[in-house]
């Protein structure tokens, strides 16, 4: 085979080649179009069940109570939202706590779900939740830390996670947004509350990063 043959079917080989190249990153653009973004799974799948989402500071049920009445209902709002499963509403939880607040301290948490009628409890304890002013500054920025967990009604015990007995540690901290005005406190509180339920909620359900 001469030299001049060779040549022409080294090109055709190496332009066979560049085809299928091209052809694979064409499948895979087409396929992220597609599929779109690859999704994080969620950390656990509540059962679909009636469900009350319950937050307090756990060694001081009254620290935090506006912030927490906020943060349970952004949380409902967000697995609702999703359709992540089945959620009690927030007036029942409410109108224990006001009916009797004695007795509602001494209640455990799966009593507490109990009364309310759900099946499952979220619980977070909101262990941090602060909105501070940099001195010399109009501006505020605010963090909180709270731990989630799942606990079954009917038994008491943790569903979720089992890790860990105290729950699976979430944080936040406010972020710089042109629609937020950080010298007004409510906003700051409406943001925290927002992000902090949106990360909780991520934990139920599978999401882009």
């Amino acid at each position: 085979m001469g030299h001049h043959m060779l040549k022409i079917l080294s090109c055709v080989v190496v332009a066979g080649l560049v085809g299928l190249a091209s052809g694979c990153g064409l499948a895979s653009a087409l396929a992220y179009k597609t599929v779109g973004n690859p999704k994080i799974p969620a950390d656990y799948v509540p059962a679909n069940v009636a469900t009350l989402v319950l937050v307090e500071n756990y060694q001081n049920p009254d620290q935090y109570r506006v912030a927490s009445t906020q943060l349970e209902r952004d949380i409902s709002n967000e697995l609702l939202a999703n359709k992540v499963t089945k959620v009690v509403p927030q007036e029942k939880l409410e109108d224990l706590r006001t009916a009797d607040a004695a007795a509602y301290h001494k209640m455990k948490i799966n009593k507490v779900g109990k009364a309310a009628g759900a099946k499952q409890v979220i619980y977070v304890n909101l262990s941090k939740y602060s909105t501070l002013a940099a001195i010399g500054s109009t501006e505020m920025a605010g963090s909180a830390e709270a731990m989630v967990r799942v606990i079954d009604v009917e038994s008491g015990r943790a569903l979720w996670p089992p890790e860990s007995s105290v729950g699976r540690e979430v944080k936040y901290e406010t972020k710089h947004e042109e629609d937020v005005d950080f010298s007004n406190r409510s906003a700051v509180q409406d943001q925290i509350s927002a992000g902090l339920a949106e990360k909780i909620g991520r934990l139920f359900y599978a999401h882009a990063e």
